[in-house]
């Protein structure tokens, strides 16, 4: 049997198939690079940080929206930058549940707020810290709490 050409059809075909596969592959590539490249919680945009805010800069405040380090391996890092950070989703939802995993080392804490109105707020503290022990609380504008 004859060896193709590189001239015949079928000789092309293939040389159009193995460019076609070799061309998908490096854009799948790119987009999967570029997308681990620019995940922030800053283009994001969903997230909002209180640390940010505030009247004097605090150190990796605003490292931690702008940098992949708080999102690192699709997980949110809280403790990156310094750590004790504040987020707050941005838009307004109403879930059925709400479930999530999480990792406390011995002293951390965790506060989950469900509820923020103007300046007060309703959440959950989780903690390892029996300095600070694990409560359900609302609190003010101050952040000083009305109830345990």
């Amino acid at each position: 049997m004859p060896k193709p050409s590189k001239k015949s059809p079928s000789y092309l075909r293939g040389a159009l198939l193995s460019g076609n596969l070799l061309m998908l592959a490096l854009l799948l590539f790119v987009s999967l690079f570029y997308d681990n490249w620019t995940n922030t919680l800053d283009t994001n945009g969903r997230w909002e940080s209180s640390k940010v805010k505030l009247g004097r800069g605090v150190q990796g405040a605003v490292y931690f929206m702008v940098t992949r380090v708080a999102l690192a391996d699709n997980h949110l890092n809280l403790g990156a930058w310094e750590g004790y950070q504040e987020l707050f989703f941005k838009d307004s939802i109403q879930p059925a549940a709400i479930a999530f995993r999480f990792r406390l080392s011995d002293t951390s804490r965790l506060a989950f707020f469900f509820h923020r109105e103007g300046g007060r707020r309703c959440g959950v503290r989780l903690s390892n810290d029996p300095a600070h022990p694990s409560i359900w609380f609302q609190s003010d504008e101050e952040g000083r709490f009305l109830q345990r």
